[in-house]
């Protein structure tokens, strides 16, 4: 016999449902290290999609330029990877640099 489920009873499987997937995203993101990097140089470049809480707005309205040159190779690795943009597997420093565009 089966039994119908209520609004509500709905409602939590649907959310247990999302929770499992979301914890299935997450762990599969901390055992991508390189997914790391390139998420934290975007919210490093601001282009994260959070807002400030409180509805604070930034101190400064212009996203400060990243400083790509600063960064070491495996990070412009991540960083041109987030872009979608191809490189070598043996490019030097440099010439990842030159991949990336001008913003």
């Amino acid at each position: 016999m089966v039994a119908k489920l209520t609004e509500s009873e709905q409602a939590i499987l649907s959310a247990e449902e999302q929770l499992a997937t979301v914890k299935g995203e997450f762990i599969a993101f901390q055992n991508d290290p390189e997914a790391m990097k390139a998420r934290i140089a975007e919210l490093e470049s601001g282009e994260g999609g959070q807002t400030p809480e409180n509805d604070q707005k930034p101190s400064d309205t212009q996203p400060q330029p990243i400083n790509y040159a600063g960064l070491k190779v495996d990070e412009l690795r991540a960083v041109l990877t987030e872009k979608g943009i191809a490189f070598e597997a043996g490019a030097k420093k440099d010439e990842l640099l030159a991949l990336i565009p001008k913003e």
